[in-house]
This record gives C-alpha cells, sequence and structure tokens, in this order.
C-alpha cells in the first residue's frame, strides 16, 4: 500500500508502475502481440488471479493505515509512506521514498492541483 500525499514520492518514483506497460496495455490485443513479435513491447503477463486471502488481508491493512492517517493511532514516529506485504514471506516492510527531482510529484506548485483535464465536465479549479 502506498500512500500518495504531497511531497512523497509517486507510484513513477517508485517504479510500481511502468509508462511503457500502461502504453502497451492502452493497446488493442492484436496491436500489442505485434509490438511484443517486433520486440518493441514488453510481454504482458495476464494471469492475475484474485485469491480472496490476500486480496482480504491487504484491504484490511489499507483501513489500518487509513486509520492511522487520520488518528495517529500508530504513533508519531510511524512516518513511512509505504507498506509492503510479502505474505509468502509473512513478512511486512515499510519505507519512505523521497520523490525523483525530475518527476512531476517534487514540484510544489503541482501540489494538490488535480487533474487539469476535462472529464464528464468536471474539472479542479484553477487560480
Amino acid at each position: 500500500m502506498t500512500t500518495l500525499l504531497p511531497g512523497e514520492a509517486c507510484l513513477f518514483c517508485r517504479e510500481r508502475i511502468n509508462p511503457l506497460v500502461i502504453a502497451v496495455e492502452s493497446k488493442s490485443p492484436a496491436e500489442r502481440r505485434r509490438l511484443a513479435d517486433e520486440r518493441y513491447a514488453p510481454e504482458l503477463d495476464t494471469d492475475n488471479p484474485a485469491v480472496v486471502m490476500f486480496t482480504t488481508t491487504v484491504a484490511a491493512k489499507g483501513v489500518s493505515e487509513l486509520l492511522h492517517r487520520i488518528t495517529g493511532f500508530m504513533g508519531t514516529d510511524r512516518t513511512s509512506s509505504e507498506v509492503l506485504l510479502r505474505l509468502h514471506q509473512t513478512e511486512l516492510r515499510t519505507n519512505r521514498t523521497p520523490p525523483g527531482r525530475e518527476c512531476l510529484c517534487f514540484q510544489r506548485s503541482l501540489w494538490g492541483r488535480g487533474d487539469t483535464r476535462d472529464y464528464l465536465g468536471q474539472v479542479w479549479a484553477r487560480d
């Protein structure tokens, strides 16, 4: 679970998402296959089964993180912005990664601006 807050590293900085994979996923299945055959795109692993035990555990931990953000019940020294659950290793780890200096998430002027593209007639207010 990653808490995305102003001043924290985004999912790109943390290398949790990959722009190339996002671009390939937006293509049609035929276009994906063609690009993969030409070695212009990575193969996409689409076999992601839903396992109730794991998804329930992650959801419960997510609620716990939300409650900590609201109430601080985990204490003031708990300042991590990401929790990694490695259920197969019975391991829980936390970290706090600084944003990359070249990333949009590092630019204070953009914090809290939201999406400025029109979507269903709704946009964030601009100054």
